[in-house]
């Protein structure tokens, strides 16, 4: 999609008080998050879920360098009134500036409505062979192709996935955000009690 078009715009948004889809995911590319919230704004959904009228949470995946931090200070002044969740993307073995306090302040000191996760690093051969096989991590790990077929993939690279995804639903899970997206609703669960 392309935000910038009001056709786009209405495919992504107009369905958010209606549709019988809880959850939409808008994935953007890295440096377009701050111009996707300023169009939000212009169109009033930052407001109207400020208002309670949906709810509306922004996971914000960054890296350790300084452009990806930089626009957390771009994004931050959008996210009063909304889940506002940074995670840290341990690409490689570089950390995000912990051992220098000013410049960590300078990035991470000013995120009160944030709450952070982290995700932790996946060896790179393996996260080259998910790419090459052009599978999800489940069917990496479940030695599955991309149409369901069984595959031969190694044995050692699938145990350095399946560590990553347990170590990632960890940080998941201590999110109440996305608790509350995989509880079952209290409509669903009355419905079947009285089946």
């Amino acid at each position: 999609i392309d935000l910038g078009e009001v056709r786009d715009q209405m495919k992504v948004l107009d369905t958010l008080q209606s549709d019988a889809v809880k959850v939409t995911v808008v994935d953007f590319k890295a440096g377009n998050l701050s111009t996707a919230l300023n169009i939000f704004e212009k169109i009033g959904v930052l407001e109207a879920a400020r208002s309670g009228d949906f709810d509306l949470a922004l996971f914000h995946v960054v890296g350790p360098s300084i452009a990806s931090l930089d626009e957390m200070g771009e994004v931050a002044k959008y996210t009063k009134g909304m889940d506002y969740i940074v995670a840290r993307n341990f690409i490689n073995e570089t950390n995000f500036f912990e051992w220098d306090e000013a410049t960590f302040k300078k990035y991470f000191a000013g995120l009160s409505n944030a709450r952070e996760i982290e995700i932790p690093k996946l060896n790179e051969m393996a996260y080259e062979q998910v790419d090459l096989a052009g599978v999800t991590f489940t069917d990496f790990v479940n030695n599955k192709t991309a149409k369901g077929a069984d595959a031969n993939f190694s044995f050692v690279l699938r145990g350095y996935v399946r560590k990553w995804m347990n170590d990632l639903n960890t940080e998941f899970e201590k999110l109440e955000l996305v608790k509350g997206l995989l509880a079952p609703s209290t409509d669903s669960a009355s419905s079947e009690g009285g089946q």
